[in-house]
């Protein structure tokens, strides 16, 4: 059996899975024949466009779509849903943990109730999800996939809650892959660079200078780029997954030469900060 052969008529969770990353990740696994279970925050007419997408990608007609609204950060809601979900709509053979809060502040403007926020979802939200649907999923073994970015591998300006949360999603991906290896389940960390998303539309209002001009020289890629990469670091079984050839050299950069990296964010910071003051 092909990688893309063992999705058919196979179960899939996605958090966040009405739209940006997770969407797309959900149109891609329903081209592959998937059975789609997805639960976000969004609005009823977003989620309806969203399967409506997701069916439109079906390559027969016996593939099932579902979404529901589902808080992430409330522990007791996650386990009943999902419980529920695991018995009635099917376990999950691949697990996306999509849903995720971004936005830039300075640390010294950083209330504790939004660095709060920001852990519980990124965080916290991913562990909920795998500890209500792993008794599930032991039985048959399948994929977990845990979306951090690469503010998870490399800590910027502006990013002291976003990165905390993403560093902390990296550290349990990698923890999980060796506890969950004797029950033939695969553990993977998606940490691409920007995305081009509704979330990032809205972030992109409010961050600060600094943090823009640092994020745009790695550039934007699409979800369903993302998406596609996805799939391709989890047929080579990687640990970390970085979409995108931006990605992949500063991640290297930064682990080869992380002074370098560091000197040429300052220098961006640095550039950034004289414009500013140009046009004042």
């Amino acid at each position: 059996m092909s990688f893309n052969d063992q999705f058919a008529d196979k179960y899939v969770y996605i958090s966040g899975g009405t739209s940006g990353i997770g969407l797309a990740v959900a149109k891609k696994f329903s081209a592959l024949g998937a059975n789609i279970f997805a639960f976000s925050v969004d609005q009823e007419e977003q989620r309806n466009l969203a399967l409506a997408e997701m069916a439109e990608a079906k390559i027969h007609d016996t593939q099932q779509f579902k979404a529901i609204t589902l808080d992430i950060t409330d522990n007791k809601l996650v386990d009943k849903e999902l419980s529920k979900a695991c018995k009635e709509f099917g376990p999950p053979f691949v697990i996306v943990n999509s849903a995720g809060i971004g936005g830039a502040i300075s640390f010294e403007q950083l209330s504790l109730q939004r660095f709060d926020k920001t852990v519980k979802l990124n965080l916290y939200g991913t562990r909920h999800v795998i500890h209500s649907c792993l008794p599930y999923m032991k039985e048959q073994g399948g994929y977990i996939v845990n979306v951090a970015s690469m503010s998870g591998l490399i800590g910027l300006y502006g990013y002291t809650a976003y990165s905390s949360s993403k560093f902390a999603v990296v550290g349990l991906t990698h923890s999980l892959r060796s506890e969950l290896k004797p029950y033939n389940i695969s553990v993977s960390v998606l940490c691409p660079v920007q995305v081009e998303t509704p979330l990032l539309r809205e972030t992109d209002k409010y961050k600060p200078p600094e943090t823009k001009a640092i994020n745009n020289k790695a550039g934007v890629m699409t979800a369903d780029e993302v998406a596609q990469g996805m799939l391709k670091g989890m047929k080579q079984n990687k640990a970390v997954i970085i979409p995108g050839i931006k990605g992949n050299f500063f991640y290297l950069l930064n682990r080869v030469f992380p002074n370098i990296r560091e000197k040429m964010t300052e220098r961006i910071i640095t550039k950034t900060r004289n414009a500013l003051a140009l046009n004042k």
